[in-house]
């Protein structure tokens, strides 16, 4: 159902526009109603409306809006494309045309295809509704409008889960509010009392998810965190619909081929949060590149070599990157091919303190790791081989290899040394001066609490395994 899902009317005749919305009121879906308005200071015809927060799932709209004599699709497109750049949001929605020229839709839509696909976000899927067939006919349009809504299974089943989640966030609230419900007090008090109480366990869950400090600094993180294991708990046990999902997807189940380009997509999707260069570089998992400083003069890499042990060049091929000869390559010698990659190859340190630490703000050094972000370009140079020509991903195993990720479009893998972990501040005061860490560039992105998960317990698995003396 749609009952939570967004539904926009488009007419520019005021009396169709609100025959429809009745009918719509009556299926119980919520929509908006718009007054096309064929004015030339009104460039897309509903700038009059303030679009900000309008990201329909569902637009039925006019097919002639501006009422043109020349009724043909090339006119009637334009109005059309128009109207939804605003709207159409990069996500799925459908179209129904509200119509008594059926015969000109398809080529209407096929138009838009052609013409506008680059600046219009296409939709799922799309139908007619007949003016001539349902005007002055309520009941039967509502029937209609369900009946196209459930046309599309695909879409059907992604706005069926969209309203599952507003209703278990709902479900949440409302079973907090109800545990929060006062007894015993003076019915002119029971207002302004529940609203205390369930303030105070909203403040209390905040706190205890993320600890007081980093929830007075960030409140609304704070709320989402604690209350989201709730929620995930609420979508669980909520009636979901199987039948929906194996019509919508069918390939469910069944193994999948997929190219580099979408699955590093999903990895990134899954994994990674791009973050602007004024985003905390003592959050935890963030991954902050080395400044370029470090690099710039030989004064300033000879301070940060002495500071890990070795020169740079030689922790690149330790951790990172095979000096391996690499056959098969065009035009260029495994040598040139090396440099090439360490020139490419983006260091930085994700950030990696415990989660207790952080939530308590007791860190005090962060613990960071070293990191490398290797195009994909230079894969064949990820790959190790010992000395009995086994072939493996990384060079030894304090090394953690995530699933290929993409940053603005180029694929990278991402390989974390456990080797080099190093105790440090983003910022310190020292007598009242702010002194910032010159190691440290500009973050770029934050790793996600799943991935985050298994990088700590291998992380601690490496630093705690045992050794044995043994005599063979």
């Amino acid at each position: 159902m749609l009952n939570l899902l967004g539904t926009v009317l488009i007419d520019d005749k005021e009396d169709e526009l609100y025959e429809i919305l009745n009918s719509i009121s009556a299926a119980g879906i919520p929509c908006i109603p718009i007054h096309y308005r064929n004015e030339a200071e009104n460039q897309s015809g509903i700038d009059h409306i303030d679009l900000k927060n309008v990201k329909p799932r569902v637009i039925i709209t006019d097919l002639n809006l501006t009422e043109t004599g020349s009724l043909n699709a090339k006119t009637l497109v334009g109005p059309i494309a128009k109207v939804l750049k605003p709207i159409t949001d990069f996500g799925p929605y459908i179209l129904l045309f509200w119509s008594k020229n059926e015969q000109l839709v398809e080529d209407v839509v096929e138009q838009l295809t052609e013409r506008f696909h680059s600046e219009v976000n296409l939709p799922i899927y799309w139908d007619i509704i007949s003016k001539s067939e349902y005007k002055d006919k309520p009941l039967e349009l509502k029937k209609k409008i369900e009946t196209l809504i459930k046309n599309s299974p695909l879409f059907n089943a992604l706005s069926d889960w969209e309203n599952r989640i507003t209703c278990a966030a709902q479900k949440t609230s409302n079973a907090l509010y109800e545990l929060t419900m006062p007894s015993g007090c003076e019915p002119a008090q029971k207002t302004e009392l529940h609203k205390k109480q369930f303030t105070k366990a909203l403040a209390l869950i905040g706190n205890e998810t993320v600890g007081l400090k980093n929830a007075s600094e960030y409140p609304s993180l704070a709320i989402d965190l604690g209350l989201s294991p709730l929620l995930q708990d609420q979508l669980q046990v909520s009636n979901s619909n199987e039948d929906l999902w194996a019509s919508a997807v069918p390939l469910i189940g069944e193994r999948q081929v997929l190219d580099e380009k979408i699955k590093s997509s999903l990895n990134t999707f899954y994994h990674l949060e791009r973050v602007a260069p004024t985003f905390r570089k003592d959050c935890r998992g963030v991954f902050v590149e080395l400044s370029p400083n470090v690099r710039a003069t030989s004064e300033n890499l000879n301070k940060f070599e002495d500071k890990l042990g070795s020169n740079l060049k030689s922790i690149i091929h330790d951790e990172f990157l095979t000096t391996n000869d690499i056959e098969g390559l065009d035009g260029i010698t495994p040598k040139k091919f090396r440099e090439k990659a360490r020139e490419s190859l983006r260091l930085g340190f994700i950030e990696l303190s415990a989660v207790c630490d952080q939530a308590q703000k007791k860190t005090k050094l962060h613990q960071y790791l070293l990191a490398a972000l290797v195009p994909e370009e230079f894969e064949k140079l990820t790959i190790f081989t010992n000395n009995e020509g086994v072939e493996r991903s990384t060079s030894h195993e304090g090394i953690y290899r995530l699933p290929k990720i993409q940053i603005d479009n180029v694929i990278y893998i991402l390989k974390l040394s456990f080797k080099y972990q190093i105790g440090t501040k983003a910022s310190s005061m020292v007598n009242k001066r702010q002194y910032e860490n010159s190691w440290f560039g500009e973050p770029l992105f934050r790793l996600k609490d799943q991935i985050l998960s298994d990088i700590s317990f291998k992380c601690a698995q490496y630093s705690s395994r045992p050794g044995i003396t043994r005599f063979d």
